[in-house]
């Protein structure tokens, strides 16, 4: 009977329970060559047009950095699942798609995201000032509860240090097998922030962490830190996107 009940639970999807969380559609596209231009301008008209207002609120960015550099990245939302019943569709909509957007590229990776509020971190006093550069490094993890417990405490010590960029942290819904279990995204508003590094070369918040995370947790505590962060993280990768 235990069998069979980890199996039904390792066959269930993995979305959110709760009513009040927020989810967001994402999809790569793939310009086609000389297209890029053209790509860009006909997602703006297309949002413009059927994605202008929540829950469907689209916009896009271009990968800049990582495996898909060159690519758009398109995302909707905030919004729920019960309100892609009534997400933008029909011949309009979707005529406008294929024959404006996909005219001038490939689709590429459709992916849902929740936000995870206990795992999110926003400086206070954080203003209005845009912050147009976004990086989004992607976890791959073994453990999903004991990624949790890492990830609080890595939250802990980021508040604790005042942390000038937020970090906020997504899990995806539905298996796959790409790597993307999770994904921390953090906005810069320029990137002269990475340039602010202590003598030793790295960025002063990530220079003082191991010293906050022993002054918080113990001595004892931050080699065990690593070495569940390394049996649980399988793997990582970084996306900019501006």
């Amino acid at each position: 009977m235990k069998s069979k009940l980890l199996c039904l639970i390792a066959l269930m999807p993995m979305v959110a329970m709760a009513q009040d969380y927020v989810l967001y559609e994402s999809q790569y596209l793939t310009a086609l060559p000389g297209h890029g231009q053209k790509l860009s301008t006909a997602i703006d008209k297309h949002n413009e047009k059927y994605h202008a207002e929540a829950p469907f609120e689209a916009h896009s960015r271009g990968v800049i950095n990582g495996p898909r550099t060159g690519d758009v990245f398109w995302y909707m939302g905030p919004s729920t699942f019960s309100d892609y019943d009534k997400r933008p569709t029909g011949d309009a909509h979707d005529n406008d798609w294929a024959n404006t957007v996909l005219a001038h590229a490939s689709n590429g990776p459709g992916e849902y995201w929740v936000k995870n509020d206990e795992l999110s971190y926003t400086p206070e006093g954080l203003g209005d000032e845009e912050r147009p550069i976004f990086l989004l490094r992607f976890f791959e993890v073994s453990d999903n509860a004991a990624f949790v417990v890492l990830q609080k405490q890595i939250i802990e010590v980021i508040a604790a240090l005042e942390q000038p960029q937020p970090r906020t942290m997504y899990q995806k819904q539905f298996q796959s097998r790409d790597g993307r279990d999770w994904v921390a995204v953090s906005t810069y508003a320029s990137w002269s922030e990475l340039d602010k590094e202590d003598s030793d070369g790295l960025q002063r918040v990530f220079s003082n962490f191991p010293t906050k995370f022993k002054e918080m947790y113990g001595d004892d505590a931050w080699p065990a830190f690593g070495k569940k962060f390394d049996e649980v993280v399988l793997s990582r990768e970084d996306e900019w996107q501006q």
